[in-house]
């Protein structure tokens, strides 16, 4: 009886170990990440020439906010210290779905700084699993408000 019992142990993990086969089982895909490139074509010294040639100086910054299907704010990525030219590729948060554009100038002359905050006037939707491409040029239009909130 024992040796009955162990020969059909043996036959059961033989057949239990010979039919599986790791290829066939389901391994998770990583999603493909989502992502936007930011790119500054603006010159806003032809502006400002007066000033600068009188010792104005200029720092520009980039700020995305990142929101989500409720208009929740998930994330918040910055290009500091642009110039024209200057183009940076973000990885969007897991959540977000659109994303609104503000940039900030802020101009010292004289001991007295100012700063000038604009909004792009539309929302950009993401793709998910794709990337966007979003250009602030001269022909952007702006806003004083986000356009999200």
């Amino acid at each position: 009886m024992k040796s009955k019992l162990i020969y059909f142990l043996v036959a059961f993990a033989t057949l239990v170990f010979t039919s599986c086969d790791p290829s066939g089982l389901d391994t998770p895909t990583k999603e493909k990440e989502t992502t936007y490139t930011i790119s500054y074509a603006m010159d806003n010294r032809t502006l400002f020439e007066e000033y600068i040639s009188q010792g104005a100086t200029f720092k520009e910054s980039i700020v995305v906010y990142e929101y989500n299907d409720k208009n929740e704010r998930v994330n918040i990525q910055d290009m500091e210290n642009i110039k024209y030219g200057t183009k940076k590729t973000f990885t969007a948060h897991s959540l977000a779905e659109k994303i609104a554009v503000c940039i900030e100038i802020e101009m010292s002359y004289k001991g007295e700084t100012a700063d000038y905050t604009r909004w792009v006037a539309q929302v950009i939707y993401l793709e998910k699993g794709a990337n966007i491409n979003f250009t602030f040029d001269g022909e952007t239009r702006v806003s004083s408000y986000c356009p999200v909130d």
